[in-house]
């Protein structure tokens, strides 16, 4: 038999499952350096900590049967991306000293493999809404929302066990804050870089803001962590009116370069759609009025829809709603005013984007919305770290 001292196993021989998969079990059994196996004290003892190259992902508690195997639920990972994952095991003795398996520096590694719910050549299959966004939510965001979503696991995990205990432990309590900083200031540093092409309108999750000046049709769903508006009138500004002017106040407003607006789109009802059924609106640009290409765009699949175009004036007019970047139906479907032999039912848009270039990349929000949340965080570490130093002199 191998040497299994203080060693963490796979015990049920599953260490690879599929992302979305919420109803299996991985069974792991520890052993000490006797190569004794590790019983569970009570519940609530033992916790496994999942991590992949970006850091600690997720702390999930473990439960135990038959005294020493500890399970962990596939159920508590749902929300992590396909790809690699090392495990480690935290046991709490009798005495409320913290053991760890594996003991030495090797890994136990559990696989999450994709399933259909990937997202290729710019077309998002069609479930249901609802997990639609939960399931894809972690592809599309993975530079921004994951390094987020670690910075808060991490930090809430950090918070919860300094109140279990304020004093016991300060030095790793120190080094785990430290760690967080670290975590924080790299995710800030990725952030300032440009994601791809960088998407420059601000507030593309909500459209809320001040620079939209029409506020969005919000539906209350979601797609891609967005809001999605719908109209079936002609002129509706299903996903809101973005005003240029915030772009030219922010130096990103030029008549040289090449820009391109888009958005994902879809339909329900009995539309049949026509060519300029859609047309892309901004007074000041080159393409102000421009129908669309609608011929990808049904109600099986979202589609992305564009448009390129050239500012045309060296100043934009100030708080002006024809000087705002949209899409909108040029006639209805509601039934009354719909034109004969369209049909009737709703137009959806979602995740609105404005690039330099002519090339459309996957949706991303702008990095500035994420900039004033990780700040914040860092700032708080930043206190709790001159708290521990401070309690260390006591």
């Amino acid at each position: 038999m191998a040497n299994l001292n203080g060693q963490l196993v796979i015990a049920n021989g599953q260490y690879e499952f599929k992302h979305g998969d919420t109803d299996s079990e991985l069974q792991f059994v520890a052993y000490d350096m006797q190569g004794s196996k590790v019983s569970l004290q009570k519940d609530g003892s033992a916790k496994f900590v999942i991590s992949n190259a970006m850091g600690v992902c997720k702390m999930p508690t473990a439960t135990s049967a038959a005294g020493y195997i500890f399970k962990l639920k596939t159920s508590d990972l749902s929300a992590l991306p396909a790809g690699n994952y090392t495990v480690e095991l935290d046991v709490l003795d009798a005495q409320g000293g913290k053991r760890i398996f594996p003991v030495d520096n090797s890994n136990t590694v559990i696989t999450i493999t994709t399933d259909a719910l990937t997202v290729t050549n710019g077309v998002v299959p069609t479930t249901s809404l609802g997990d639609f966004e939960n399931d894809l939510k972690n592809y599309t965001q993975q530079q921004t929302t994951q390094a987020t979503n670690d910075i808060q696991s991490k930090f809430k995990d950090y918070v919860d066990s300094l109140q279990n205990s304020v004093t016991a432990g300060v030095d790793k309590a120190t080094a785990d804050a430290n760690n967080a900083l670290t975590t924080a200031q790299k995710a800030l540093t990725q952030l300032q870089q440009p994601i791809g092409t960088r998407n420059l309108l601000l507030d593309s999750r909500n459209g809320k803001s001040a620079p939209w000046m029409y506020k969005n049709t919000n539906t209350g769903s979601t797609l891609m962590n967005c809001y999605i508006g719908k109209a079936n009138t002609a002129w509706s500004k299903a996903i809101g009116a973005y005003n240029v002017y915030d772009l030219y106040q922010r130096g990103l407003y030029n008549t040289t370069d090449n820009y391109i607006f888009s958005c994902y789109a879809k339909i329900d009802g009995t539309i049949k759609l026509r060519q300029g059924d859609i047309a892309f609106y901004c007074t000041a640009t080159d393409s102000n009025g421009k129908g669309v290409d609608v011929s990808n765009i049904n109600s099986d699949t979202w589609t992305r829809i564009s448009m390129p175009f050239k500012f045309t004036n060296d100043t934009p007019p100030q708080n002006d709603g024809s000087a705002t970047l949209r899409f909108e139906p040029n006639v209805s479907w509601d039934g009354e005013e719909s034109h004969v032999g369209v049909g009737t039912g709703y137009l959806y848009l979602a995740c609105p984007q404005l690039e330099k270039g002519a090339t459309v990349s996957d949706y991303h929000p702008a990095p500035e919305d994420d900039y004033s949340m990780i700040q914040q965080m860092q700032s708080q570490i930043v206190a709790l770290t001159q708290k521990i130093a401070t309690l260390q002199t006591k």
